[in-house]
């Protein structure tokens, strides 16, 4: 049975600093792996690693038979990936943005609710720019997110008292 995530000693290091060092995964279709360990162990630095978005030192990573490196749009048109996010704020909006229900299959109604948070613009995006979409998909999350941050910069202006 071939395995749906291979990897074979994946290293990455920051300026000399080791952050993951020699690490060996090998998940085969159906099980349910998880990756454990402390604040700063080299978890999120793994996954960046394994998905492509970091280079690594490795001799194979593989993941659903593809070279994350080489084969990235892809992989993420075939892997869900929800990267680490600095506030739980962020939450509700996971919900509604597509990360966790995928945006395409939201019934409509839902879709122009979503389509007004700043995180469904952003992922909008991300999607268009790691799958070479045309120019004409990205026109409007690109307005919308322009048009929020002029909003809060605005507001943060206008009530926040600068020391």
């Amino acid at each position: 049975m071939e395995e749906v995530i291979k990897v074979e000693q994946l290293s990455k290091s920051y300026d000399g600093l080791l952050a993951v060092d020699n690490l060996n995964i090998s998940v085969k279709p159906g099980m349910v792996f998880g990756l454990l360990g402390a604040n700063g162990a080299g978890k999120s630095t793994a996954i960046e690693c394994m998905l492509g978005t970091k280079r690594c030192d490795s001799k194979k990573i593989s993941i659903l038979g593809m070279n994350p490196q080489r084969e990235r749009k892809k992989l993420f048109e075939k892997v869900g990936v929800q990267f680490q996010e600095a506030s739980i704020l962020y939450f509700p909006m996971l919900i509604f943005s597509g990360a966790t229900l995928p945006y395409e299959v939201m019934p409509v109604k839902l879709q122009k609710i979503a389509d007004v948070l700043p995180l469904t613009q952003g992922i909008k995006l991300l999607k268009a720019a790691s799958l070479g979409l045309s120019a004409d998909n990205v026109r409007m999350p690109i307005i919308v997110m322009a048009v929020l941050g002029i909003v809060c910069i605005g507001i943060s202006i206008r009530f926040f008292k600068w020391e």
